[in-house]
């Protein structure tokens, strides 16, 4: 239903939101990043004290506590709908392959299954309140920030059984309906 025009827009302008397209009826949305809530603006000074800053989605992680997960995505989505903001570019279920991931702190553990069942339950928490979550990244994105020219090679039962496993269980579980990509190649 898109032009060509409004495909280009949409791609090129969307940055930290999506632009809005009279074409079909799409309204602007106001998208911020943070797993930890929107903390890649908590501190900026246009926004000062606007947003929580939230334990790191690893020490979410130990607690087990689906029941936290929730109240978590409830809190963000009332924060969001406070301050305009309608997605969340979070949470990650990327797994901690190495001490050396500098995104080790976005995401829950190295267990496929309990990265799922998080974010499964942050996403239907977000939802209810009417925030939509980019489920991030996908796929095969543990080896640092935005690692571009990698190569990731490995099975098809390595990648359905740890890599897929948390992204199919926050889609499935948890209602997830946004993903944010990486930059990575994968064979």
């Amino acid at each position: 239903q898109l032009s060509a025009t409004d495909m280009t827009k949409i791609v090129e302008n969307s940055g930290y939101k999506t632009p809005a397209l009279e074409s079909v009826g799409k309204p602007l949305v106001k998208d911020f990043d943070g797993p930890a809530g929107f903390n890649s603006h908590t501190m900026s000074p246009d926004h000062p004290g606007d947003w929580t800053s939230y334990p790191s989605e690893t020490v979410i992680g130990q607690t087990w506590s689906k029941d936290l997960a929730y109240r978590m995505g409830v809190s963000m989505a009332s924060e969001g709908k406070a301050t305009g903001l309608q997605g969340w570019y979070a949470p990650t279920v990327n797994m901690h392959r190495s001490n050396y991931n500098g995104r080790n702190a976005e995401t829950y553990s190295e267990d496929p299954i309990l990265n799922g069942y998080m974010a499964a339950k942050v996403v239907l928490g977000a939802k209810a309140n009417g925030l939509h979550c980019f489920v991030k990244h996908f796929a095969l994105s543990e080896l640092g920030d935005n690692p571009q020219n990698v190569h990731i090679w490995l099975t098809e039962q390595n990648l359905r059984e740890i890599y897929l496993k948390p992204f199919e269980i926050a889609v499935k579980d948890g209602g997830a309906n946004t993903i944010m990509s990486s930059f990575n190649e994968v064979g």
